[in-house]
């Protein structure tokens, strides 16, 4: 099939039957593509609980999960410096850890285990502008994916 400059899908002229021409854009809207993704990216211009909560409820793949537990994922975001600071303590690490995360960019390995053999292919992501942040309950307490209020949420 082809698509014109417009983005309708078209079907080859010498097709044995005919089909439906179907415009894209018109899909795209009709199964929500467009509210989810514009919710997320309005989450993430301000920062706002509404916003990302609508963005989770709105994406097709997450429609049976309960509502319930899509509150527990989005939250404000912090508008000032002070208050991320205060959410990084509440994450439970040290300060220095936490003035190396204020000033370096995140790669988060939600799940990793406990140390091992795949901790020296991450080693190298480790450089001057990256650091690696392991979450799970073997590297520490505070890394508990489960629990809502004192984990890592």
């Amino acid at each position: 099939m082809r698509q014109n400059d417009t983005g309708t899908v078209l079907t080859a002229p010498t097709a044995p039957r005919t089909q439906t021409i179907l415009p894209v854009g018109g899909l795209v809207s009709i199964l929500g593509w467009e509210q989810w993704e514009s919710s997320l990216r309005e989450f993430v211009d301000k920062g706002k609980f509404e916003d990302g909560f609508r963005a989770l409820v709105s994406m097709p793949w997450l429609k049976n999960v309960p509502r319930e537990d899509l509150v527990k994922v989005v939250m404000d975001m912090p508008r000032s410096d002070e208050e991320a600071w205060g959410l990084m303590k509440q994450w439970g690490c040290n300060r220095r850890f936490r003035k190396l995360l204020v000033h370096k960019d995140w790669v988060v390995k939600l799940y990793s285990g406990p140390k091992g053999q795949i901790d020296k292919i991450f080693r190298s992501m480790d450089s001057n502008n990256t650091v690696v942040v392991d979450v799970d309950l073997a590297r520490g307490l505070q890394m508990d994916m489960l629990k809502y209020e004192d984990g890592i949420f």
